[in-house]
């Protein structure tokens, strides 16, 4: 069950994080919304790692896959089949989930450790079709994504401020959905699957069903992600699919804290962040940010929402022993 003070928490690590975004929009110029609408998209893939990971128990190496799937619906239906952007989305997460399906379906009846495995074959199949067919680019790419046409709701995306608030819509919407969705009957099954699988069997809960379910809820929402990154960037790329970006995605959960929601989107947020700023001075910012991230796992294993949470127990009990 979700303590109200962890669900109070939740939310106020995303206001904090709503407001924050609203005053860097307000305030930064052309470089920093498109560097804004990326964190955005990456707090936004790096949620739906934690809805898998955090809500369902189940670690994915394989979640790149429907991020670059995303991306890459939207940059041949666009590029080659002269297809609207926007509608383009709704196809790029129902084949994301459907493809989760099939695959889902499948490994889910597996062991945790095989279904990691199994997630990072999968994946590395699409990057490496991905890298090896001309038709969508091979190695190269696709360039020339254009942005969805908003322009019957007033909106042009083509502008950099339009598109990156469009984009903190669409996360704070999912990070809602996505909350929903955990507080809910299906949410509250999902949980006790993921602390006791053996207890849930014999209660009737059919846990491969739900697992199943949650993977494809996690993929359509990545391929979401994918297909806003391509727009963002007017390009799609193989490395959209590889691997070490489900690897890096899977980072950002844990160490922003894994069921969180809010903590993964901090995360991503930081780590894009750091990213980026400490690239500015060295080649080796992976290093940095490995220091960072061990230091954090070591010290709160429950990530940085894990750390906030017990310092907000620690000043409640200080005002209550005050109130004494």
């Amino acid at each position: 069950m979700i303590r109200r003070r962890e669900l109070a928490l939740r939310w106020l690590v995303a206001l904090l994080l709503l407001v924050a975004s609203l005053v860097a929009w307000r305030s930064v110029g052309l470089f920093g919304q498109s560097l804004l609408a990326e964190t955005l998209i990456f707090a936004l893939f790096a949620m739906s790692v934690d809805f898998l990971a955090g809500g369902a128990g189940l670690m994915s190496l394989g979640q790149a896959m429907y991020f670059g799937l995303g991306a890459y619906v939207t940059a041949v239906l666009t590029t080659l089949w002269d297809m609207g952007a926007l509608a383009t989305v709704p196809i790029a997460m129902a084949l994301a989930a459907m493809l989760a399906l099939a695959i889902g379906s499948v490994i889910v009846r597996f062991g945790e450790i095989i279904f990691i495995m199994l997630t990072l074959a999968a994946g590395e199949m699409l990057y490496a079709y991905i890298f090896a067919n001309r038709v969508v680019g091979g190695s190269d790419g696709i360039s020339g994504v254009p942005r969805a046409d908003l322009t019957f709701l007033g909106l042009n995306l083509n502008s950099g401020p339009i598109f990156s608030i469009v984009v903190l819509v669409v996360t704070f919407v999912a990070f809602v959905v996505f909350d929903g969705l955990l507080r809910s009957p299906f949410g509250l099954i999902l949980n006790a699957v993921r602390q006791n699988p053996s207890r849930a069997r014999a209660l009737g809960a059919g846990i491969n069903g739900l697992r199943t379910a949650a993977y494809m809820i996690s993929s359509a929402v990545a391929a979401l992600a994918g297909s806003l990154l391509a727009q963002l960037n007017h390009y799609a790329s193989p490395d959209l699919a590889a691997w070490d970006l489900s690897g890096l995605v899977l980072i950002m959960a844990i160490f922003g804290g894994l069921g969180s929601l809010s903590g993964a989107a901090l995360g991503a947020t930081i780590i894009q962040l750091l990213s980026h700023f400490t690239s500015r001075y060295t080649s080796h910012w992976g290093l940095a940010l490995g220091v960072i991230f061990i230091v954090v796992v070591l010290y709160a294993d429950g990530g940085l929402f894990a750390l906030l949470s017990n310092e907000a127990n620690r000043l409640t009990a200080a005002w209550r022993g005050e109130k004494c």
